[in-house]
């Protein structure tokens, strides 16, 4: 599939704005179940700015349960471990290699993967894009966006449970509710780029269906894009590369990935 950004929930920001609100239906994360969120594994790292003008970017992680096999694992995951191994293999007796091995393990901490989930949605307004895919981040304090839906998924499921109600789903796609995301600017200092705008989730006062067209609703939740076209995993070569700090291009000769800053042959596709 050809990128298109209206194949993305756009959660950010525009410069100089300090809020926004999306509001947004979610889908079943594919046919036939009532899961809302996909998670996957992932790699946030910082990157050289001729691979992403932002300093950092996100790569799915090649070991995640979701993508196939792949021979020698992920290699992001492989240097953490390197890392890891090389400060337990330090002499613990010598309180001289104690700052190395701290030093050590937080650069393997780097390296280590993380939870994130996909999710499919209409956007309210733009409902002529048709589906579109958000990915966010799990948060340890249980204040993410997951952690969010939850809560108000059992908050509206008990209240209307104490009005004789039994089995009601805020997500469900006939007599459910829209979900609203205001987005506001992070007066936090010194967090990473992805973390500028907070979220904070809940929900449109009254129930109302997906869509009054039922062929509507069902043309988008058998919609075909596939979260694998929409967040494709790099190949080994590529992501050995960058978690080496390199800017990988891509060798006709050789078949592969190298490392720019080693070539300056013209077979290279950037």
């Amino acid at each position: 599939i050809v990128f298109n950004e209206k194949n993305y929930l756009n959660t950010r920001l525009a410069p100089g704005e300090t809020s926004r609100q999306v509001k947004i239906r979610l889908l079943p994360i594919k046919e036939g179940t009532n899961k809302i969120a996909l998670p996957v594994t992932i790699h946030s790292l910082k990157v050289n700015k001729q691979v992403a003008a932002s300093g950092f970017k996100t790569f799915l992680c090649l070991n995640d349960k979701n993508l196939s096999t792949t021979e020698g694992g992920c290699p992001i995951c492989n240097k953490s471990k390197e890392l890891f191994d090389e400060a337990n293999n330090l002499p613990k007796e010598d309180e001289h290699f104690s700052e190395k091995r701290k030093a050590i393990c937080k650069e393997a901490f780097k390296y280590q993967p993380k939870i994130a989930y996909i999710v499919r949605v209409i956007e309210r307004g733009k409902e002529d894009e048709g589906v579109k895919f958000w990915r966010f981040n799990h948060w340890d304090n249980g204040k993410g966006c997951k952690d969010q839906l939850e809560n108000l998924y059992n908050l509206r499921r008990e209240e209307v449970k104490d009005a004789g109600i039994e089995n009601f789903n805020i997500f469900d796609l006939k007599n459910g509710k829209d979900i609203v995301l205001t987005l506001t600017k992070s007066e936090k200092e010194n967090i990473h780029i992805a973390d500028k705008t907070e979220i904070t989730i809940t929900d449109a006062g009254i129930c109302t269906p997906l869509s009054t067209d039922d062929k509507q609703i069902e043309e988008w939740v058998n919609d075909t894009k596939d979260w694998h076209d929409m967040y494709a995993c790099k190949d080994y070569h590529y992501l050995e590369i960058v978690a080496d700090g390199g800017i990988p291009v891509y060798s006709v000769e050789q078949g592969c990935y190298i490392n720019k800053e080693e070539n300056d042959s013209k077979d290279v596709v950037t």
